[in-house]
């Protein structure tokens, strides 16, 4: 869990973050890090062997689009 200080991370010089997307919850990274810090999501793989084909196929579109930003000046 480190949504709490990516800000702090950003500050001290890090550039992009990998947050595990269970342990921080996708909520809380949205918050903390759409429009302002570039995220390599860690999905979570742990429920990719029990999922079917369609529940992964959503998981890795919410975690898409709940990070997509709308173009300059649409949103």
């Amino acid at each position: 869990m480190i949504y709490e200080i990516i800000p702090d991370l950003f500050d001290a010089g890090v550039n992009m973050v990998n947050p595990q997307y269970r342990a921080n919850g996708l909520d809380n990274l949205v918050r903390v890090c759409k429009g302002k810090f570039p995220v390599n999501l860690d999905l979570d793989r742990q429920m990719f062997p029990f999922a079917s084909p369609k529940q992964c196929e959503d998981h890795v579109r919410e975690c898409v689009e709940a990070f997509i930003c709308p173009p300059e000046g649409l949103g």
